[in-house]
């Protein structure tokens, strides 16, 4: 199984009430294969600031982004989208398959694939944690310089709840309107 499936199954593992696990529940049951490559960022209206950022993917960036907005660390043209995703993802409530890329210091091309899931948080708010797989290897002593969103349909994941309708407006990524979507 790959990285995302490994974590695909775990997410389903964990105790809930309805159909999302609660953060406190998932964090007291860390995947170790998995939550080196897990960022969790709450979603804030536009900010979806980041809670928790694993190991591995901090040394692949290269910095702390722990705090850090996850939308900025995306091409300004690719915030809204960004945004709305996973605005959908904790609204709907329902999971997101998807693919991007980063170029290194190096100047390597890093192809990479990532699962984001609902996590409940107090008080009805909620999170999304996503896993990031990279699908060819970062050489060692390289980082991330810039992450974008690849023009791939990206797949909702039906957890229970359907899939968010295809999106349509002139400002979006026509791709949010070619999604597919699978059941769990």
């Amino acid at each position: 199984m790959s990285l995302c499936e490994i974590f695909f199954e775990h997410w389903k593992s964990i105790p809930r009430t309805g159909l999302v696990p609660s953060l406190g529940d998932y964090l007291d049951r860390p995947h170790p294969t998995t939550q080196p490559w897990t960022v969790i960022f709450d979603v804030e209206g536009e900010h979806l600031p980041m809670r928790l950022v694993g190991t591995l993917l901090t040394g692949a960036v290269g910095v702390e982004l722990k705090g850090i907005n996850a939308h900025d660390i995306y091409p300004e043209h690719q915030r809204a989208d960004f945004v709305r995703r996973h605005r959908l993802i904790t609204s709907h409530p329902c999971g997101m398959w998807s693919y991007g890329s980063a170029k290194t210091l190096k100047g390597h091309g890093i192809e990479m694939k990532g699962i984001a899931l609902p996590l409940m948080r107090e008080a009805n708010q909620l999170s999304v944690v996503r896993v990031i797989e990279l699908l060819n290897p970062l050489v060692p002593g390289d980082q991330f310089t810039q992450v974008k969103t690849d023009p791939k349909p990206i797949t909702w994941v039906d957890i229970g709840a359907g899939v968010p309708a295809p999106m349509s407006s002139s400002n979006l990524n026509p791709f949010l309107s070619a999604t597919t979507s699978c059941r769990v």
